[in-house]
């Protein structure tokens, strides 16, 4: 894939940024985020490297998380496929159990049970 991940210190509202820059790409994820978190962007941003990858993109949790936007849900459906890849979903409580165990946001809990 070759994208280089650098943390960069971001505002609160920007979760992540994906860039394409001279034949490079780059995943920019705000170093103020919880670990599982991270992981939840940096899965976010590298759906957009590979499903459209010439087009820059910021990861904005007012916008991004409630967006009908095609290429953020598909980017979001893109990281928790990678986060949920055999998840033994009867081990935990609840659909909000599974989000805080693997950092991923709430309001995108809608789109889980596509996964089980």
């Amino acid at each position: 894939m070759n994208v280089q991940v650098i943390e960069w210190n971001y505002p609160k509202e920007v979760f992540g940024v994906y860039k394409y820059h001279k034949r490079s790409k780059y995943i920019l994820i705000n170093s103020n985020l919880p670990s599982k978190t991270k992981k939840f962007v940096c899965g976010h941003e590298l759906g957009h490297s590979t499903s459209h990858p010439r087009i820059n993109t910021m990861f904005l949790k007012s916008k991004t998380l409630y967006s009908k936007d095609k290429l953020e849900r598909e980017a979001n459906e893109f990281s928790l496929s990678l986060l949920l890849h055999g998840c033994n979903f009867p081990e935990y409580k609840d659909i909000n159990h599974l989000c805080s165990e693997h950092g991923i946001p709430h309001e995108l809990s809608y789109l889980i049970k596509k996964f089980y």
